[in-house]
């Protein structure tokens, strides 16, 4: 915080300043970890004060953030003191004690719940909101090699020209060969970890789709336990065979997809050692989830069959999601043609309801993900922190307009 990219106007000028002096550093941080670079710069001391003075704090289009975020940074990077916000406002901003609220895992309510299912929610919940998504390396170290190589071509064209010496031309254009080809080989298995992280994302896509349905069935869907359970335990194990689609791949020492000495490379690789224990990780807590979703759904059925609380076609119906009831989780089209079944129905069920409540709508939205998650995350650069964050702040006719683009009628949502 030493440099004058983080000092108040006041401290820069000589003049008196209080502890708001502090709220205008916190505001630049803020600025800084959000956007990846300070609000105001210059060439010298001179032009880059006469920047945080004369030119309005402005935001960057991408990455998206929230209209709320902005307005706080806007308050705090206020030039007068007497205009800009106290440190008990920044306390109780909204903003921030949201966000306290979603990164403190409740690890009390953990221990203290006795129920398995209730505690094992809790737990994938506190693993979701740290792990939701994982950073790709691709666009830092793409421009690392292109840099590498711009380097190594000017090297060359260097020696070229000051040589008269064919051996040493030679020599030259064989290193510079073998710079080209270690470029694309670097870049190539960037590639596959960034494939690999693309699809682990998808798959996490499913984790969260499944805790927005268990808190909007605990505040107002009001789901049957039989519908409920079953469309949970659909979108788990859906999860559960992505994650091990990508697990299973690192297994093989040959890959029908890609180049063998890159592979072989890749697999040797510290992103691969990394990359290979978060997938583990990932697969632990997601069975757990799983597990004890499939067996409070078993214990479900049973007790309605008991009851004969099921009619006949139900009855058939979950006993046909009973046989896909087990730890297998290979692809199956058996499997796949069921979930898309379920999900379709929740879908029709929800929109019939009507409900103008945003969290509705977008339940609706993100159910319609779930059966074509392709046609959303298109390609493996897909930024899901702004999918997210964008999703999240949506409008209800936003969500209505992206529900149309997908096929859904409007007359029947409004």
């Amino acid at each position: 915080m030493g440099t004058p990219l983080y000092m108040a106007p006041q401290i820069l000028q000589g003049k008196p300043f209080s502890s708001k002096s502090d709220i205008w550093s916190l505001g630049v941080t803020f600025y800084e970890i959000l956007y990846g670079r300070v609000p105001w710069e210059g060439q010298d001391f001179e032009s880059f004060f006469e920047n945080v003075q004369k030119q309005p704090i402005s935001y960057p289009n991408k990455p998206f953030r929230s209209k709320g975020v902005k307005e706080l940074i806007t308050k705090m990077l206020q030039i007068e003191e007497s205009d800009r916000i106290s440190w008990q406002e920044v306390f109780e901003c909204q903003i921030l004690k949201k966000q306290e609220q979603i990164n403190q895992p409740d690890f009390i309510n953990i221990f203290q719940e006795k129920d398995e299912l209730g505690k094992s929610i809790l737990i994938n919940k506190c693993y979701l909101e740290q792990y939701l998504v994982a950073r790709y390396l691709i666009q830092d170290h793409i421009v690392v090699l292109e840099k590498q190589k711009e380097i190594a071509l000017k090297s060359f064209g260097e020696v070229r020209s000051k040589s008269i010496n064919y051996e040493q031309d030679l020599n030259s254009e064989i290193l510079l060969r073998n710079q080209q080809i270690e470029t694309k080989r670097k870049a190539a298995m960037l590639k596959y970890y960034n494939y690999f992280l693309f699809e682990r994302n998808v798959s996490f896509f499913f984790n969260f789709v499944a805790q927005k349905i268990i808190l909007l069935q605990q505040q107002q869907l009001m789901l049957p336990n039989e519908s409920y359970y079953g469309l949970l335990f659909f979108i788990a194990k859906n999860q559960l065979i992505h994650l091990e689609r990508v697990n299973e791949q690192f297994t093989k020492k040959v890959h029908e997809k890609f180049n063998q000495e890159t592979w072989n490379s890749f697999l040797l690789s510290e992103e691969f050692k990394k990359l290979k224990s978060l997938i583990q990780k990932d697969l632990k807590y997601s069975f757990d989830f799983f597990q004890q979703i499939s067996n409070t759904f078993n214990k479900t059925v049973d007790i309605n069959l008991l009851k004969k609380q099921i009619s006949k076609k139900k009855k058939n119906f979950i006993l046909e999601i009973e046989n896909f009831n087990n730890n297998s989780f290979k692809i199956d089209q058996g499997f796949y043609h069921l979930y898309h079944e379920i999900i379709g129905d929740n879908i029709k069920e929800l929109i019939n309801i009507k409900s103008q409540a945003i969290d509705y709508n977008l339940l609706i939205l993100y159910l319609s993900i779930c059966l074509k998650p392709y046609e959303e995350f298109k390609e493996i650069t897909f930024d899901f922190d702004i999918f997210y964050e964008q999703t999240e702040q949506q409008k209800l006719n936003d969500i209505y307009e992206r529900l149309l683009q997908k096929g859904f009628q409007l007359q029947i949502l409004i």
